[in-house]
């Protein structure tokens, strides 16, 4: 009853409809309340240049739409690997794998962020690049139709069916 669910197919539909969806939110809501994507990073001791941040929360959005659409979806995924493997060297590698809350020397709890949420989203990314769009996806329409050729007894060259000659 349910064969189709275990195609490729649909697993890489459900991987790139979850991520695109979570990067269009992050992106989209970094571009819309940090002045265009310019000041969404507050570091404890170092800044990010608002180029830098604005290119990260463009590519999130652009990377998560193209997932959403199944466009250009490996170069998406690769481009989203990147952006994690940035957030991991520059914010989350200096506290541990998972999230722990923690006392600071004010008495004070924070949240640490630890960098098994980019983790997850590199494994899901590399998943896409292994499995590719699938069949409902844009890149399929547009590049994985399959053009058969005959020769023109004409010229006696290969061309497309239903080319003119």
């Amino acid at each position: 009853m349910f064969h189709w669910l275990r195609k490729p197919d649909f697993a890489s539909l459900l991987l790139r409809l979850a991520l695109g969806g979570i990067f269009i939110v992050q992106g989209g809501l970094k571009i819309l309340y940090h002045n265009g994507g310019t000041t969404w990073y507050v570091g404890e001791s170092d800044t990010v240049a608002p180029a830098l941040q604005a290119i990260v929360a463009y590519g999130e959005l652009i990377g998560g739409a193209a997932l959403v659409l199944g466009l250009l979806t490996r170069v998406a995924a690769l481009g989203l690997m990147a952006i994690m493997l940035g957030a991991i060297y520059m914010v989350t590698w200096k506290f541990d794998f998972t999230s722990m809350v923690a006392t600071n020397q004010a008495g004070l709890i924070e949240h640490r962020v630890g960098y098994e949420y980019n983790y997850a989203i590199l494994a899901m990314c590399t998943s896409i690049i292994i499995l590719g769009a699938g069949v409902l996806s844009l890149d399929h329409l547009l590049w994985n139709r399959k053009r058969r050729e005959v020769i023109s007894p004409a010229v006696g060259v290969p061309m497309a069916v239903g080319a003119k000659l």
